[in-house]
């Protein structure tokens, strides 16, 4: 996995990667304030902890909410800020540090939240005329898709490996097999399938019919049903098809 920021690297990454980890950087400087206090081994501690996470942030993925893991050390710097002397640098911390709480908390509020519903919301609904296919009592399972589609529709997932499939398949290669595997047992009656070409591409093609297919957005979804030609006749006649 390519790290973000060299992909499209520019000098407005530098701010906005620090207000956006800066939970992993509140080690950094409560290891500073511990140091100016003469905690050094403890001052220390904090300093190689921040500096390994943030280096981690910087050799992945730009997610946000990454940086959730690190809200221990906020209140580490916290801490930290309120053994300040004199008192006005103590002040001063306790203001910027309270500012950035709720510039962090609001932003998430305000923004990712919200957007991040109203994006599933739009996509579970688009694909109610897909899962209307389903019968309920049918196994089902979705490949490549996420958490959402079994929390709107209801479903519960027959395979342990329920969500991104490939994405996960392409940490291991064992762990692909093991999906793989999964997946020729043939144990799921229905398939939703996110995506042209997936890992299980053959298993689709020898084991199952593509039932009906659609788009969501721009994102194509076919949902396969298990080959057996008698009953998908007989289903197709009760449905009108």
């Amino acid at each position: 996995m390519a790290a973000w920021w060299r992909e499209d690297f520019s000098l407005t990454m530098i701010p906005k990667f620090f207000l956006d980890f800066f939970p992993a950087f509140s080690g950094l400087f409560a290891g500073m304030l511990a140091i100016r206090r003469r905690a050094v081994p403890l001052g220390s501690f904090y300093l190689f902890t921040s500096l390994l996470q943030i280096a981690l942030f910087m050799n992945g993925s730009y997610y946000r909410n990454y940086a959730l893991i690190c809200v221990p050390q906020f209140i580490l710097l916290l801490h930290e800020a309120d053994m300040c002397r004199p008192a006005l640098l103590k002040y001063a911390g306790f203001l910027w540090l309270g500012w950035y709480a709720l510039h962090w908390v609001g932003f998430y509020a305000l923004n990712i939240v919200p957007d991040h519903y109203e994006r599933s919301r739009s996509l579970d609904q688009g694909l109610e005329a897909l899962m209307a296919e389903v019968p309920r009592e049918d196994t089902f399972i979705a490949y490549n898709g996420d958490h959402g589609i079994y929390l709107w529709f209801d479903r519960k997932p027959c395979y342990r490996f329920f969500i991104l499939q490939d994405w996960h398949a392409g940490f291991s290669e064992a762990l692909g097999d093991d999906i793989r595997e999964t997946f020729a047992s043939c144990e799921a009656t229905w398939i939703l399938v996110n995506g042209e070409q997936t890992a299980i591409s053959d298993i689709l093609e020898c084991s199952y019919e593509v039932w009906k297919s659609d788009y969501v957005g721009e994102e194509r979804y076919r949902l396969y049903h298990i080959c057996n030609t008698k009953s998908m006749e007989t289903e197709r006649d009760k449905r009108g098809k």
